[in-house]
């Protein structure tokens, strides 16, 4: 059977609550990727090729075929993120405290006499603007 129409049997079966929060999500969520996966199914259910919906919304067709593998095998659950399960996260917030550190310092501490955006270049050596 093709995927399209594999998405759009289990779309079927799927409560109508379930798929009212997919239609939202897809509209509005603040996960990207999430929103992006919803909107493929979505497009799916309706009968869109792969093709189309790769064209469409500038994912790659192994996206779309992924979702639709995981959306038939788990239902609106495989529209999760996998990574839950991955256990404790390494960066800490002494990690982000000097990572922010590290972008937020001034040129001037790196030895610049001025931030490298304000230096005068060629072109405005050239053109006589500052």
């Amino acid at each position: 059977m093709e995927v399209v129409a594999l998405v759009a049997v289990v779309w079927k079966k799927t409560a109508k609550p379930l798929r009212g929060r997919v239609r939202a999500a897809a509209m509005l969520d603040r996960d990207a990727a999430f929103m992006m996966r919803c909107k493929i199914v979505l497009n799916l259910s309706r009968g869109e090729s792969p093709l189309a919906i790769h064209r469409i919304l500038g994912c790659s067709r192994s996206q779309v075929y992924r979702v639709a593998a995981r959306f038939v095998k788990d239902g609106v659950a495989g529209l999760m993120d996998g990574r839950v399960d991955n256990g404790t996260t390494k960066a800490d917030d002494t990690f982000e405290y000097h990572v922010l550190i590290a972008v937020f310092r001034s040129q001037q501490d790196y030895g610049f006499r001025r931030p490298t955006w304000t230096r005068r270049t060629s072109w405005s050596r050239r053109t006589g603007s500052t």
